[in-house]
């Protein structure tokens, strides 16, 4: 009798995956070192708004803003490399939805809602790539 695979019990899969097996998928699949990126850019940016008054209007507040708005847009960045790799294994494409759908949860914002029009783009072209990777 053939054995079949749903979406559900690929997800609860991914997640059962011992700590050690993800090295291997994580070499295997460039879904992780983007997710890993873009984690990175974006922690880095909201740690550089920590503590920053936004009403002051001194001369090192504004260079620390100048600062946090470059790395915001490093992030932007960073998300949109994230969008523009095709996971190349079921893991990675589950491992992108749920960082995805994390991550605009905590913005309130859909998944490519983003006036960085690169973002739109290429977010609407990664659900396509997705599809296909999880269809094969």
């Amino acid at each position: 009798m053939p054995a079949t695979t749903s979406r559900r019990a690929v997800l609860a899969g991914a997640a059962a995956i011992p700590a050690l097996s993800l090295p291997a998928i994580a070499q295997a699949d460039p879904t992780f070192a983007a997710i890993e990126r873009h984690r990175l850019a974006e922690r880095a940016y909201v740690d550089a708004w920590k503590g920053i008054d936004p009403g002051l209007e001194t001369e090192e507040a504004e260079r620390l803003k100048q600062r946090a708005q470059k790395l915001g847009k490093e992030s932007w960045k960073q998300y949109a490399a994230l969008l523009q790799v095709t996971p190349t294994t079921t893991a990675g494409c589950a491992a992108a939805l749920l960082y995805i759908n994390q991550h605009t949860a905590e913005y309130g914002i859909g998944p490519f809602d983003n006036n960085a029009d690169e973002i739109q783009k290429s977010g609407n072209e990664w659900l396509s790539r997705v599809a296909v990777v999880l269809q094969a």
